[in-house]
C-alpha cells in the first residue's frame, strides 16, 4: 500500500458561503488520520491544518473577508492554492500519494497544477470531476464572482490570468477531452456553452442508473485514460445527494447517493490507479457534519484500499 499524505486546504474564500475553511481542521479533530490508519494505511498530515490556519491569510482574514470578485479575496485564494500546489509537488517527490482536503473547490486549481508540475504532465492528466456544478465559469460570465466556480476554466487556461497562472502560463494544465464529469446537474448557461464548444462529456445520476455501473465506469475511464499518463479524482461533496453529504455550501437535490457511488468507485479502483485524490467543500459550520464526515471517511477508506 502506497504511503499517503493528507494536505489541508484551509480556505473557503473561493466560495459564496463561508465555513469550508474549517473543513480540514474538523477532519483533523475528528481523527481522520487514525480512522484511515486503522485500515492499515501509512497516513500522515503534511502539516497540521490548525497551524496553516494560524498563519497569513488564515483565521485573521475571515474577521473582515473582502468581497467576492475583489483582488483582496483573490489574494487569499491564490495564497492557499499555491500552498497546495507546492505541497502536492513535495508529496509526490517523496513517493507518497497526495490526498487534498478542503476547503472550497477552488483548491483544484492548485492541487492538479501540483501534479502537473511534479510530473511535467501538462496536457497529460485525466480528471474525473464529481460535482453538481461544472466549475468552468470565468470572471466575465460569473454572476457570483466566486472562484470555486472557476478552477476547471483556470486549469484549461481560461479566465483570470492570476488564477490560471498557478499552473504556469506556457501550457494549460488540462486538455478538455481529458475531463469527465459525474453528477453534473446545476450548470449555468455560459458554462454549458463552454462544455458544448469544448466537447467535455458528463453523466448525471440518472445516466448512471440508466446505463448501469459497469457501462458508466467504462465510458468514464475510456475518456480520461485516452492520451493521458496520470489520473485525478476530484470530489465535490455536492456531487453527492444532500441526504448523504448535507454539510456543504451549495447542495443540489437529486445527486448521486452514497450507496450508488460506492460501486462506481469500487469498479474504478479495480481497473486503474489514481495519482491524486481530492475532496472539496466540506463545511462543518453547517448542519449534518457528523453524517458528512462519515461519508468522507467511507469514500477515503474505499479509495485507499487499493492504492
Amino acid at each position: 500500500m502506497k504511503p499517503i499524505s493528507l494536505i489541508p486546504f484551509v480556505c473557503g474564500a473561493g466560495a459564496s458561503t463561508e465555513g469550508s475553511e474549517q473543513g480540514p481542521i474538523d477532519l483533523l479533530q475528528r481523527g481522520l488520520q487514525k480512522d484511515l490508519q486503522a485500515s492499515g494505511a501509512d497516513v500522515e498530515w503534511v502539516e497540521s491544518p490548525v497551524a496553516v490556519f494560524d498563519r497569513e491569510h488564515g483565521a485573521a482574514a475571515y474577521q473582515d473577508l473582502p468581497a467576492l470578485g475583489t483582488d483582496g479575496r483573490k489574494e487569499i485564494v491564490m495564497h492557499h492554492c499555491c500552498y497546495l500546489r507546492d505541497k502536492v509537488v513535495a508529496t509526490i517527490n517523496q513517493g507518497r500519494l497526495p490526498i487534498t482536503l478542503g476547503g472550497d473547490h477552488s483548491m483544484a486549481a492548485g492541487s492538479i497544477a501540483g501534479l502537473a508540475q511534479a510530473r511535467q504532465a501538462h496536457g497529460k492528466i485525466g480528471v474525473i470531476w464529481i460535482d453538481a456544478h461544472a466549475d468552468i465559469n470565468t470572471p466575465e460570465n460569473s454572476a457570483s464572482k466566486a472562484l470555486h466556480g472557476m478552477p476547471v476554466a483556470a486549469l484549461l487556461g481560461m479566465g483570470d490570468d492570476d488564477f490560471k497562472s498557478i499552473g504556469g502560463l506556457d501550457k494549460p494544465v488540462l486538455e478538455p477531452h481529458h475531463i469527465f464529469y459525474l453528477g453534473l446537474r446545476d450548470v449555468e448557461t455560459a458554462e454549458q456553452e463552454y462544455l458544448d464548444e469544448l466537447g467535455i462529456q458528463a453523466l448525471t445520476n440518472e445516466d448512471i442508473e440508466e446505463y448501469g455501473v459497469e457501462a458508466a465506469v467504462t465510458k468514464t475511464l475510456d475518456v480520461v485514460t485516452k492520451g493521458t499518463d496520470y489520473l485525478v479524482l476530484s470530489i465535490d461533496l455536492d456531487g453527492l445527494d444532500p441526504q448523504d453529504a448535507p454539510a456543504t455550501g451549495t447542495p443540489v437535490d437529486k445527486g448521486i447517493r452514497l450507496h450508488d457511488m460506492v460501486p462506481v468507485l469500487t469498479k474504478m479502483i479495480e481497473t486503474t490507479d489514481f495519482d491524486l485524490l481530492e475532496i472539496a467543500e466540506y463545511n462543518p459550520t453547517l448542519d449534518g457534519k457528523e453524517q458528512t464526515y462519515q461519508t468522507i471517511k467511507t469514500l477515503l477508506e474505499l479509495l485507499i484500499s487499493k492504492c
